[in-house]
Protein backbone atom coordinates (compact mmCIF):
# COMPACT_ATOMS: atom_id res chain seq x y z
CA UNK A 1 0.00 0.00 0.00
CA UNK A 2 1.44 3.38 -1.27
CA UNK A 3 0.84 6.63 -2.88
CA UNK A 4 2.70 5.04 -5.89
CA UNK A 5 -0.64 3.19 -6.59
CA UNK A 6 -2.57 6.28 -6.57
CA UNK A 7 -2.91 7.62 -10.31
CA UNK A 8 -4.69 11.32 -10.65
CA UNK A 9 -6.64 11.23 -13.94
CA UNK A 10 -5.00 14.20 -15.93
CA UNK A 11 -8.10 16.10 -15.71
CA UNK A 12 -8.44 16.02 -12.40
CA UNK A 13 -4.65 17.11 -12.00
CA UNK A 14 -5.55 20.56 -14.18
CA UNK A 15 -8.45 20.94 -11.60
CA UNK A 16 -6.24 21.06 -8.55
CA UNK A 17 -3.84 23.02 -10.71
CA UNK A 18 -5.93 25.83 -10.98
CA UNK A 19 -6.76 25.93 -7.96
CA UNK A 20 -3.50 26.34 -6.77
CA UNK A 21 -3.44 28.75 -10.00
CA UNK A 22 -5.20 30.64 -7.46
CA UNK A 23 -3.71 30.19 -4.52
CA UNK A 24 -6.25 27.81 -3.14
CA UNK A 25 -5.22 24.82 -1.39
CA UNK A 26 -6.84 21.30 -3.11
CA UNK A 27 -6.39 17.36 -2.79
CA UNK A 28 -8.39 14.61 -3.84
CA UNK A 29 -10.21 12.75 -0.80
CA UNK A 30 -12.73 10.04 0.01
CA UNK A 31 -13.49 6.72 -1.61
CA UNK A 32 -10.71 7.15 -4.82
CA UNK A 33 -7.88 7.72 -2.41
CA UNK A 34 -8.98 4.55 -0.36
CA UNK A 35 -9.88 2.38 -2.99
CA UNK A 36 -6.38 3.57 -5.10
CA UNK A 37 -4.43 2.52 -1.77
CA UNK A 38 -6.58 -0.84 -1.98
CA UNK A 39 -5.67 -1.61 -5.75
CA UNK A 40 -9.03 -0.73 -6.65
CA UNK A 41 -9.66 1.58 -9.55
CA UNK A 42 -11.72 4.43 -7.91
CA UNK A 43 -15.23 4.84 -9.35
CA UNK A 44 -14.85 8.56 -9.08
CA UNK A 45 -12.77 11.18 -7.94
CA UNK A 46 -13.81 13.53 -5.75
CA UNK A 47 -11.64 17.07 -4.83
CA UNK A 48 -11.82 18.78 -0.95
CA UNK A 49 -10.64 22.71 -1.42
CA UNK A 50 -10.48 26.17 0.96
CA UNK A 51 -12.03 27.57 -2.14
CA UNK A 52 -15.74 28.37 -1.70
CA UNK A 53 -18.53 27.37 -3.77
CA UNK A 54 -18.78 31.08 -5.27
CA UNK A 55 -15.28 31.05 -5.58
CA UNK A 56 -14.90 27.34 -7.33
CA UNK A 57 -17.51 29.13 -9.70
CA UNK A 58 -15.70 31.95 -10.51
CA UNK A 59 -12.98 29.43 -11.04
CA UNK A 60 -14.16 27.18 -13.56
CA UNK A 61 -17.33 28.98 -14.91
CA UNK A 62 -15.76 30.06 -18.08
CA UNK A 63 -14.17 26.79 -19.52
CA UNK A 64 -16.53 24.19 -17.56
CA UNK A 65 -19.61 22.62 -17.28
CA UNK A 66 -20.81 23.68 -13.66
CA UNK A 67 -23.41 21.34 -11.90
CA UNK A 68 -24.62 23.70 -8.59
CA UNK A 69 -27.14 21.20 -6.98
CA UNK A 70 -25.01 20.63 -3.82
CA UNK A 71 -24.27 24.20 -3.20
CA UNK A 72 -26.03 24.47 -0.63
CA UNK A 73 -23.67 21.88 1.20
CA UNK A 74 -20.41 23.26 -0.14
CA UNK A 75 -19.89 20.92 -3.52
CA UNK A 76 -20.12 22.21 -6.91
CA UNK A 77 -19.97 19.56 -10.02
CA UNK A 78 -17.17 20.16 -12.91
CA UNK A 79 -18.65 17.78 -15.88
CA UNK A 80 -15.06 16.23 -17.24
CA UNK A 81 -15.07 15.10 -21.15
CA UNK A 82 -12.63 12.42 -21.39
CA UNK A 83 -12.84 9.11 -23.71
CA UNK A 84 -16.21 8.95 -20.90
CA UNK A 85 -17.80 12.05 -19.23
CA UNK A 86 -17.76 12.03 -15.82
CA UNK A 87 -18.35 14.74 -12.66
CA UNK A 88 -15.81 15.87 -10.35
CA UNK A 89 -17.24 16.98 -7.38
CA UNK A 90 -15.67 20.14 -5.46
CA UNK A 91 -15.94 20.23 -2.07
CA UNK A 92 -15.40 23.23 0.46
CA UNK A 93 -13.83 22.03 3.46
CA UNK A 94 -16.72 22.23 5.76
CA UNK A 95 -17.03 22.18 10.08
CA UNK A 96 -18.71 20.22 11.98
CA UNK A 97 -22.54 21.42 12.71
CA UNK A 98 -25.99 19.70 13.52
CA UNK A 99 -27.83 17.53 11.98
CA UNK A 100 -31.48 17.43 11.23
CA UNK A 101 -33.75 14.41 10.73
CA UNK A 102 -30.49 12.51 11.24
CA UNK A 103 -29.58 13.09 7.32
CA UNK A 104 -28.39 16.64 6.72
CA UNK A 105 -26.38 19.24 8.51
CA UNK A 106 -28.61 22.14 9.85
CA UNK A 107 -26.04 24.96 8.77
CA UNK A 108 -22.98 24.87 6.62
CA UNK A 109 -19.98 26.72 7.58
CA UNK A 110 -16.60 26.67 5.88
CA UNK A 111 -12.80 26.85 7.00
CA UNK A 112 -9.42 27.16 5.40
CA UNK A 113 -8.01 24.46 7.66
CA UNK A 114 -8.15 20.72 5.79
CA UNK A 115 -8.04 19.27 9.63
CA UNK A 116 -11.20 20.33 10.41
CA UNK A 117 -12.74 19.00 7.89
CA UNK A 118 -11.12 15.36 7.98
CA UNK A 119 -12.70 15.50 11.76
CA UNK A 120 -16.04 15.76 10.36
CA UNK A 121 -16.12 12.72 8.12
CA UNK A 122 -17.55 9.42 8.29
CA UNK A 123 -14.85 6.87 8.38
CA UNK A 124 -11.55 6.96 8.92
CA UNK A 125 -10.65 5.21 5.72
CA UNK A 126 -12.28 7.90 3.61
CA UNK A 127 -10.37 10.40 5.28
CA UNK A 128 -7.46 10.44 3.75
CA UNK A 129 -6.00 13.60 1.63
CA UNK A 130 -3.81 13.47 -1.24
CA UNK A 131 -2.42 15.97 -3.21
CA UNK A 132 0.87 15.42 -5.55
CA UNK A 133 2.90 18.22 -3.91
CA UNK A 134 2.80 16.58 -0.22
CA UNK A 135 5.88 14.29 -1.31
CA UNK A 136 8.11 16.67 -2.04
CA UNK A 137 6.83 19.33 0.57
CA UNK A 138 7.65 16.77 3.29
CA UNK A 139 11.14 16.04 2.17
CA UNK A 140 11.77 19.78 1.43
CA UNK A 141 10.50 20.27 5.34
CA UNK A 142 12.53 17.48 6.47
CA UNK A 143 15.46 18.34 4.98
CA UNK A 144 16.26 22.60 4.90
CA UNK A 145 19.37 22.60 3.23
CA UNK A 146 17.48 20.86 0.60
CA UNK A 147 14.80 23.48 0.31
CA UNK A 148 16.97 26.16 -1.01
CA UNK A 149 18.63 23.32 -3.64
CA UNK A 150 15.13 22.51 -4.95
CA UNK A 151 12.97 26.12 -4.23
CA UNK A 152 13.28 26.69 -8.21
CA UNK A 153 10.90 23.53 -9.10
CA UNK A 154 8.38 24.35 -6.74
CA UNK A 155 6.04 26.67 -6.13
CA UNK A 156 6.77 28.90 -3.00
CA UNK A 157 3.20 29.53 -2.92
CA UNK A 158 2.03 25.81 -2.70
CA UNK A 159 4.74 25.69 0.28
CA UNK A 160 3.20 28.13 1.76
CA UNK A 161 -0.40 26.32 1.39
CA UNK A 162 0.45 23.13 2.81
CA UNK A 163 3.21 23.77 4.98
CA UNK A 164 0.93 23.38 8.03
CA UNK A 165 -0.18 19.75 7.33
CA UNK A 166 3.43 18.58 7.64
CA UNK A 167 3.19 16.68 11.18
CA UNK A 168 0.29 14.81 9.71
CA UNK A 169 1.48 13.74 6.28
CA UNK A 170 2.55 9.81 6.53
CA UNK A 171 3.67 7.85 3.13
CA UNK A 172 2.54 11.00 1.09
CA UNK A 173 -0.83 11.39 2.49
CA UNK A 174 -2.58 13.91 4.83
CA UNK A 175 -3.70 11.36 8.10
CA UNK A 176 -5.46 13.14 10.37
CA UNK A 177 -7.54 10.44 11.66
CA UNK A 178 -5.29 7.27 11.48
CA UNK A 179 -6.36 6.10 8.38
CA UNK A 180 -4.11 4.42 6.78
CA UNK A 181 -3.43 2.27 9.90
CA UNK A 182 -7.03 0.77 9.59
CA UNK A 183 -6.81 0.24 6.02
CA UNK A 184 -3.83 -1.98 6.41
CA UNK A 185 -5.12 -3.91 9.30
CA UNK A 186 -8.86 -3.61 7.11
CA UNK A 187 -10.64 -2.19 10.00
CA UNK A 188 -14.12 0.07 9.74
CA UNK A 189 -13.73 2.96 12.25
CA UNK A 190 -15.75 5.99 12.79
CA UNK A 191 -13.40 9.34 13.00
CA UNK A 192 -14.27 10.20 16.78
CA UNK A 193 -17.24 9.17 18.75
CA UNK A 194 -18.85 6.81 17.10
CA UNK A 195 -22.31 7.20 18.48
CA UNK A 196 -21.93 10.95 17.54
CA UNK A 197 -21.19 9.99 14.03
CA UNK A 198 -24.59 8.14 13.40
CA UNK A 199 -26.35 10.49 15.60
CA UNK A 200 -25.55 13.16 12.77
CA UNK A 201 -26.42 10.78 9.75
CA UNK A 202 -28.15 7.68 10.16
CA UNK A 203 -27.04 6.58 6.67
CA UNK A 204 -23.55 6.09 7.85
CA UNK A 205 -24.89 2.66 9.14
CA UNK A 206 -26.22 1.23 5.80
CA UNK A 207 -22.92 2.64 4.43
CA UNK A 208 -20.72 1.13 7.17
CA UNK A 209 -22.45 -2.31 6.44
CA UNK A 210 -21.92 -1.53 2.39
CA UNK A 211 -18.13 -0.57 3.01
CA UNK A 212 -18.06 -3.82 5.00
CA UNK A 213 -19.57 -5.87 2.42
CA UNK A 214 -17.57 -4.32 -0.81
CA UNK A 215 -14.03 -4.20 1.06
CA UNK A 216 -14.03 -7.07 3.23
CA UNK A 217 -13.05 -4.90 6.27
CA UNK A 218 -14.12 -5.60 9.54
CA UNK A 219 -16.27 -3.31 12.21
CA UNK A 220 -14.19 -2.37 15.29
CA UNK A 221 -15.97 -2.86 18.70
CA UNK A 222 -16.74 0.56 19.41
CA UNK A 223 -18.36 1.72 16.15
CA UNK A 224 -20.44 -1.37 15.89
CA UNK A 225 -21.99 -1.16 19.39
CA UNK A 226 -22.91 2.47 18.44
CA UNK A 227 -24.42 1.43 14.72
CA UNK A 228 -26.78 -1.20 16.77
CA UNK A 229 -27.49 1.42 19.41
CA UNK A 230 -28.69 4.17 16.13
CA UNK A 231 -30.39 1.87 13.95
CA UNK A 232 -33.88 2.71 15.23
CA UNK A 233 -33.02 6.56 13.31
CA UNK A 234 -32.51 4.58 10.12
CA UNK A 235 -36.49 5.00 9.87
CA UNK A 236 -35.20 9.16 9.63
CA UNK A 237 -34.00 8.01 5.98
CA UNK A 238 -35.66 8.40 2.65
CA UNK A 239 -36.49 4.86 0.98
CA UNK A 240 -34.46 6.07 -2.06
CA UNK A 241 -30.97 6.41 0.08
CA UNK A 242 -31.96 3.25 1.69
CA UNK A 243 -32.77 1.50 -1.59
CA UNK A 244 -29.25 2.81 -3.09
CA UNK A 245 -27.19 1.08 -0.39
CA UNK A 246 -29.08 -1.97 -0.25
CA UNK A 247 -28.61 -2.47 -4.07
CA UNK A 248 -24.84 -1.29 -3.72
CA UNK A 249 -24.43 -4.41 -1.08
CA UNK A 250 -26.33 -6.77 -3.25
CA UNK A 251 -23.16 -6.95 -5.34
CA UNK A 252 -20.72 -6.96 -2.86
CA UNK A 253 -18.26 -9.62 -2.62
CA UNK A 254 -18.28 -10.18 0.85
CA UNK A 255 -22.35 -9.56 1.72
CA UNK A 256 -22.56 -12.49 3.89
CA UNK A 257 -20.35 -9.77 6.85
CA UNK A 258 -23.09 -7.18 6.31
CA UNK A 259 -25.91 -9.71 6.97
CA UNK A 260 -24.91 -11.88 9.68
CA UNK A 261 -24.48 -10.63 12.68
CA UNK A 262 -26.53 -7.63 11.72
CA UNK A 263 -30.49 -8.79 11.71
CA UNK A 264 -31.44 -5.71 13.92
CA UNK A 265 -30.46 -3.39 11.81
CA UNK A 266 -31.81 -5.10 8.41
CA UNK A 267 -35.09 -5.51 10.71
CA UNK A 268 -35.46 -1.67 10.40
CA UNK A 269 -35.21 -1.93 6.56
CA UNK A 270 -37.46 -4.56 5.99
CA UNK A 271 -40.15 -4.25 8.35
CA UNK A 272 -42.19 -7.20 6.87
CA UNK A 273 -39.23 -9.25 7.79
CA UNK A 274 -38.21 -8.09 11.19
CA UNK A 275 -38.58 -11.42 13.15
CA UNK A 276 -36.86 -13.85 11.17
CA UNK A 277 -34.14 -11.00 10.37
CA UNK A 278 -33.21 -10.74 14.19
CA UNK A 279 -33.24 -14.20 14.21
CA UNK A 280 -30.52 -14.01 12.12
CA UNK A 281 -28.12 -12.82 14.73
CA UNK A 282 -28.03 -16.06 16.43
CA UNK A 283 -29.40 -18.91 14.26
CA UNK A 284 -29.34 -18.17 10.14
CA UNK A 285 -31.20 -21.01 8.44
CA UNK A 286 -29.11 -23.11 6.20
CA UNK A 287 -31.40 -21.55 2.92
CA UNK A 288 -30.38 -17.92 3.89
CA UNK A 289 -26.50 -19.07 4.32
CA UNK A 290 -26.30 -20.93 1.12
CA UNK A 291 -27.65 -18.10 -0.87
CA UNK A 292 -25.62 -15.20 0.50
CA UNK A 293 -22.83 -17.70 -0.56
CA UNK A 294 -24.16 -17.81 -3.99
CA UNK A 295 -24.44 -14.19 -4.08
CA UNK A 296 -20.91 -13.75 -3.15
CA UNK A 297 -19.94 -16.42 -5.90
CA UNK A 298 -21.54 -14.78 -8.68
CA UNK A 299 -20.41 -11.10 -7.32
CA UNK A 300 -16.92 -12.69 -7.86
CA UNK A 301 -17.29 -14.33 -10.69
CA UNK A 302 -19.20 -12.52 -13.26
CA UNK A 303 -18.87 -15.61 -15.78
CA UNK A 304 -20.76 -17.67 -13.41
CA UNK A 305 -23.93 -18.21 -15.24
CA UNK A 306 -26.25 -20.86 -17.30
CA UNK A 307 -27.45 -18.79 -20.21
CA UNK A 308 -25.37 -17.33 -23.35
CA UNK A 309 -25.70 -13.84 -21.46
CA UNK A 310 -22.65 -13.65 -18.42
CA UNK A 311 -24.50 -12.03 -14.98
CA UNK A 312 -23.49 -8.47 -16.02
CA UNK A 313 -21.65 -6.84 -12.71
CA UNK A 314 -23.37 -3.51 -13.85
CA UNK A 315 -26.56 -2.63 -12.65
CA UNK A 316 -29.08 -4.02 -14.84
CA UNK A 317 -32.84 -4.36 -14.00
CA UNK A 318 -32.36 -8.03 -14.91
CA UNK A 319 -29.34 -8.69 -12.96
CA UNK A 320 -30.81 -6.32 -9.76
CA UNK A 321 -33.74 -7.95 -10.07
CA UNK A 322 -32.50 -11.85 -10.23
CA UNK A 323 -30.17 -10.76 -6.69
CA UNK A 324 -33.27 -9.01 -5.15
CA UNK A 325 -35.10 -12.14 -5.69
CA UNK A 326 -32.86 -14.32 -4.33
CA UNK A 327 -32.51 -12.42 -0.93
CA UNK A 328 -36.19 -12.43 -0.77
CA UNK A 329 -35.85 -16.90 -1.39
CA UNK A 330 -33.48 -16.79 1.29
CA UNK A 331 -35.99 -14.92 3.60
CA UNK A 332 -38.99 -17.93 2.64
CA UNK A 333 -40.94 -14.55 1.60
CA UNK A 334 -44.13 -14.59 -0.13
CA UNK A 335 -44.87 -12.69 -3.16
CA UNK A 336 -46.85 -9.93 -1.08
CA UNK A 337 -44.44 -9.69 1.44
CA UNK A 338 -41.52 -8.98 -1.35
CA UNK A 339 -43.90 -6.80 -3.46
CA UNK A 340 -44.91 -4.85 -0.73
CA UNK A 341 -40.93 -4.64 0.46
CA UNK A 342 -40.13 -3.27 -2.90
CA UNK A 343 -42.54 -0.81 -3.17
CA UNK A 344 -41.88 0.47 0.82
CA UNK A 345 -38.24 1.12 -1.00
CA UNK A 346 -39.48 2.80 -3.55
CA UNK A 347 -37.88 0.32 -6.56
CA UNK A 348 -39.87 1.40 -10.13
CA UNK A 349 -42.18 -0.95 -11.29
CA UNK A 350 -40.03 -2.73 -13.68
CA UNK A 351 -38.15 -4.06 -10.69
CA UNK A 352 -40.77 -5.15 -8.66
CA UNK A 353 -42.58 -6.82 -11.64
CA UNK A 354 -39.51 -8.34 -12.61
CA UNK A 355 -38.68 -9.95 -9.12
CA UNK A 356 -42.89 -10.91 -9.39
CA UNK A 357 -42.08 -13.09 -11.97
CA UNK A 358 -38.62 -14.36 -10.91
CA UNK A 359 -40.28 -15.58 -7.40
CA UNK A 360 -43.39 -16.62 -8.68
CA UNK A 361 -41.97 -19.02 -11.16
CA UNK A 362 -38.82 -19.73 -8.79
CA UNK A 363 -40.33 -23.70 -7.83
CA UNK A 364 -40.73 -24.44 -11.62
CA UNK A 365 -40.61 -27.89 -11.83
CA UNK A 366 -38.32 -29.84 -14.14
CA UNK A 367 -37.44 -30.89 -16.65
CA UNK A 368 -40.16 -28.69 -18.76
CA UNK A 369 -41.17 -29.87 -22.22
CA UNK A 370 -40.40 -27.89 -24.80
CA UNK A 371 -44.24 -27.36 -25.89
CA UNK A 372 -44.39 -25.97 -22.46
CA UNK A 373 -41.23 -24.04 -22.54
CA UNK A 374 -42.73 -22.03 -25.26
CA UNK A 375 -45.88 -21.58 -23.37
CA UNK A 376 -43.85 -19.93 -20.62
CA UNK A 377 -41.82 -17.63 -22.90
CA UNK A 378 -45.54 -16.82 -24.40
CA UNK A 379 -46.76 -15.98 -20.80
CA UNK A 380 -44.04 -13.80 -19.82
CA UNK A 381 -41.67 -13.03 -22.33
CA UNK A 382 -38.27 -15.17 -23.38
CA UNK A 383 -36.04 -12.64 -21.74
CA UNK A 384 -37.75 -13.44 -18.45
CA UNK A 385 -37.52 -16.76 -18.65
CA UNK A 386 -34.28 -16.82 -19.42
CA UNK A 387 -34.27 -15.01 -16.36
CA UNK A 388 -36.37 -17.43 -14.74
CA UNK A 389 -33.53 -19.92 -15.61
CA UNK A 390 -30.72 -18.43 -13.75
CA UNK A 391 -32.58 -17.84 -10.91
CA UNK A 392 -33.43 -21.89 -10.50
CA UNK A 393 -29.68 -22.94 -11.74
CA UNK A 394 -28.44 -20.44 -8.70
CA UNK A 395 -31.15 -21.95 -6.21
CA UNK A 396 -31.03 -25.32 -7.29
CA UNK A 397 -27.48 -25.94 -9.68
CA UNK A 398 -26.97 -26.00 -12.85
CA UNK A 399 -28.26 -29.49 -13.72
CA UNK A 400 -31.92 -28.93 -12.14
CA UNK A 401 -32.12 -26.09 -15.11
CA UNK A 402 -30.55 -27.69 -17.92
CA UNK A 403 -33.47 -28.83 -20.09
CA UNK A 404 -35.18 -25.82 -19.57
CA UNK A 405 -31.73 -24.32 -20.57
CA UNK A 406 -31.98 -26.37 -24.06
CA UNK A 407 -35.56 -25.77 -25.02
CA UNK A 408 -34.31 -22.14 -24.91
CA UNK A 409 -31.66 -22.55 -26.76
CA UNK A 410 -33.83 -24.29 -29.37
CA UNK A 411 -35.99 -21.85 -29.48
CA UNK A 412 -33.48 -19.39 -30.21
CA UNK A 413 -31.54 -21.21 -32.57
CA UNK A 414 -34.51 -22.54 -35.00
CA UNK A 415 -36.27 -19.53 -34.31
CA UNK A 416 -39.85 -21.22 -33.12
CA UNK A 417 -42.53 -18.92 -32.67
CA UNK A 418 -43.61 -18.51 -28.94
CA UNK A 419 -45.75 -15.10 -28.93
CA UNK A 420 -47.64 -12.49 -31.75
CA UNK A 421 -44.40 -10.90 -32.83
CA UNK A 422 -43.19 -13.99 -34.02
CA UNK A 423 -46.00 -15.27 -35.43
CA UNK A 424 -46.19 -15.42 -39.79
CA UNK A 425 -49.41 -13.71 -39.79
CA UNK A 426 -50.32 -10.52 -37.94
CA UNK A 427 -53.89 -8.58 -38.04
CA UNK A 428 -53.75 -6.63 -41.26
CA UNK A 429 -53.45 -10.08 -42.94
CA UNK A 430 -56.41 -10.93 -40.80
CA UNK A 431 -58.37 -8.16 -41.85
CA UNK A 432 -57.47 -8.78 -45.98
CA UNK A 433 -58.64 -12.29 -45.38
CA UNK A 434 -61.97 -10.82 -43.87
CA UNK A 435 -62.25 -8.74 -46.55
CA UNK A 436 -61.84 -11.31 -49.02
CA UNK A 437 -64.97 -13.19 -48.53
CA UNK A 438 -66.65 -9.88 -47.45
CA UNK A 439 -66.74 -10.12 -43.45
CA UNK A 440 -65.69 -6.86 -41.38
CA UNK A 441 -63.84 -8.06 -37.71
CA UNK A 442 -63.48 -5.85 -34.70
CA UNK A 443 -60.62 -5.26 -33.13
CA UNK A 444 -61.17 -7.68 -30.73
CA UNK A 445 -62.07 -10.32 -32.61
CA UNK A 446 -58.82 -10.29 -34.30
CA UNK A 447 -56.90 -10.18 -31.16
CA UNK A 448 -58.81 -12.97 -29.81
CA UNK A 449 -58.02 -14.98 -33.60
CA UNK A 450 -54.35 -14.50 -33.65
CA UNK A 451 -54.30 -16.05 -29.80
CA UNK A 452 -56.16 -18.78 -31.38
CA UNK A 453 -53.61 -19.31 -34.18
CA UNK A 454 -50.43 -18.32 -31.67
CA UNK A 455 -51.74 -21.80 -29.55
CA UNK A 456 -52.58 -24.08 -32.27
CA UNK A 457 -48.62 -23.21 -33.37
CA UNK A 458 -47.45 -23.94 -29.91
CA UNK A 459 -49.72 -26.43 -29.00
CA UNK A 460 -51.14 -28.58 -32.23
CA UNK A 461 -47.79 -28.04 -34.21
CA UNK A 462 -49.53 -25.88 -36.43
CA UNK A 463 -46.56 -25.09 -38.99
CA UNK A 464 -45.61 -21.31 -38.50
CA UNK A 465 -45.84 -19.90 -42.01
CA UNK A 466 -48.12 -17.71 -43.50
CA UNK A 467 -50.23 -19.88 -46.22
CA UNK A 468 -50.86 -22.24 -43.59
CA UNK A 469 -51.79 -19.95 -40.98
CA UNK A 470 -54.07 -17.58 -43.49
CA UNK A 471 -55.91 -20.94 -44.66
CA UNK A 472 -56.15 -22.00 -40.92
CA UNK A 473 -57.51 -17.93 -40.44
CA UNK A 474 -59.88 -18.30 -43.18
CA UNK A 475 -61.68 -21.36 -41.79
CA UNK A 476 -61.75 -20.30 -38.62
CA UNK A 477 -63.39 -16.73 -39.43
CA UNK A 478 -65.38 -19.23 -41.71
CA UNK A 479 -66.55 -21.48 -38.61
CA UNK A 480 -67.62 -18.22 -36.47
CA UNK A 481 -70.12 -17.29 -39.01
CA UNK A 482 -72.31 -20.61 -38.67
Amino acid sequence: MHTSSITIPQCVQEIIAHLHAHHFQAFIIGGCVRDSLLGEKPKDWDITTDATPKQIQAIFAKSCKLITLGERYGTIGIVVNTPTTFCVEITTFRLESSYINSRHPSDVSYTTDLLQDLKRRDFTCNALAYNPYLLTLHYLDSSPNTLRNKARKLDINVYALYHRYMPYIRDDICDYVGGLTDIATRTLRCVGDANARFSEDALRILRALRFQAQLGFRIEPSTQAALFANASKLSQISAQRKQEEWSKILYAKHITNAIIGFGVVWAEVFKEFAKPLIILDSSPSARMLTILATLESINTNQSLHISSTPLESIHTDAALSLRLSLWFYALDSSLEQATSSLQALGYKSRIISLCQTLLSHATLPSPQSLESTRILARDIGLDSLALVCELIALIYGKHYAEPLQKHLATIHTQKLCYNLATLALNGNDLTAIADSIGIVLEGRTIGRLLRTLLDEVICSHLPNTKDTLCARAKELIQASLN
